[in-house]
């Protein structure tokens, strides 16, 4: 489809149920079909994980915490390991993709529509919009922790990781030279020669243990020990039908 796509400049518009397909599509191609009482709205840039776990019968932890993506999900959690650890295995991290989808959550969350508590956070460099959580340092994770890490002298790190501190200064320094923050983990764990993920987590781990102030981590994960805490009322409407585009 594809193929004919490009060769005959045809639009194909399909429903799936199967993330395979869905990771093919551009953000902008993928739509989110959301009934919600008498409003029907429509959102782009899903990822394919938040749309699969709207789409499964499964129980369900006590809380779903959505984020922008795995990255934002691994900082929250070392947040709450160090400050909430039991709050950890009681919620469900939803990784939702573009900024955009997360917006559209926040209103949802602000007007009470889950269904379930729920809370939705955006990434440090968006700005505050209704239902909306920040994560922490006014920027992008990657540039806030690598950031926050470098004025700290690297501090924990090369233990964390079992690499010399000359090594993990050199591998990070040179990685933050390139314009696309999104790349640094990438280019610093090649160097390296650990995983992409288990870096983060040292990495988010160093920071938040060594270089985030306690009141700014307590202030973040606020909104998600609220939705611990007690019942959250939600509107008495029927449970939101989804389908995806």
């Amino acid at each position: 489809m594809a193929e004919k796509c490009r060769q005959l400049d045809l639009q194909i518009i399909l429903t799936t149920h199967s993330p395979y397909v869905l990771e093919e599509l551009p953000l902008a191609g993928r739509l989110y079909i959301m009934d919600e009482e008498e409003e029907k709205r429509i959102i782009r840039g899903v990822s394919p994980e938040f749309a699969m776990t709207k789409m499964d019968d499964e129980i369900h932890p006590e809380c779903e915490v959505y984020v922008e993506d795995e990255r934002a999900g691994i900082l929250l959690k070392e947040m709450l390991c160090k400050y909430n650890r039991e709050a950890v295995i009681r919620c469900e991290f939803v990784p939702y993709g573009a900024a955009s989808v997360g917006i559209a959550l926040g209103q949802m969350a602000h007007k009470k529509k889950f269904p379930r508590p729920s809370c939705v956070f955006l990434d440090g460099d968006q700005e505050a919009h209704a239902g909306c959580n920040l994560l922490p340092g006014g920027d992008a994770p990657e540039i806030v922790v690598f950031n926050g890490l470098s004025a700290n002298e690297w501090k924990g790190v090369s233990e964390r990781i079992g690499r010399s501190h000359t090594e993990v200064v050199d591998s990070c320094k040179r990685a933050m030279a390139y314009m696309n923050h999104k790349e640094w983990i990438k280019h610093a764990s090649e160097k390296l020669t650990i995983g992409s993920d288990s870096l983060w987590e040292a990495l988010c781990f160093c920071w938040v243990n060594y270089g985030l102030p306690e009141d700014e981590a307590r202030q973040t994960i606020i909104a998600i020990e609220n939705c611990l805490a007690g019942p959250i009322s939600v509107s008495a409407t029927v449970p939101l039908q989804r389908s995806f585009l």
